[in-house]
């Protein structure tokens, strides 16, 4: 019973306000140990530069074939 008293209290506008303030505090808290974590922090801008320079390349591809 108290499932289904949750799955309908989710439903209200209350119930939808309350689980995306917990979303919202769970992804802040995931952010912030990122940041924390240099390592991460480096290996993810690197990722990043790697992922920009393919992007660049495919388009530097795409006109030299148009």
């Amino acid at each position: 019973m108290n499932l289904v008293r949750t799955a309908i209290r989710s439903w209200t506008l209350l119930g939808i306000l309350i689980h995306s303030e917990q979303i919202r505090r769970e992804l802040h808290r995931i952010v912030t140990a990122v940041k924390k974590d240099g390592e991460v922090g480096l290996e993810y801008m690197k990722s990043v530069e790697i992922e920009k320079r393919i992007r660049q390349g495919s388009r530097e591809e795409e006109r030299k074939t148009n």
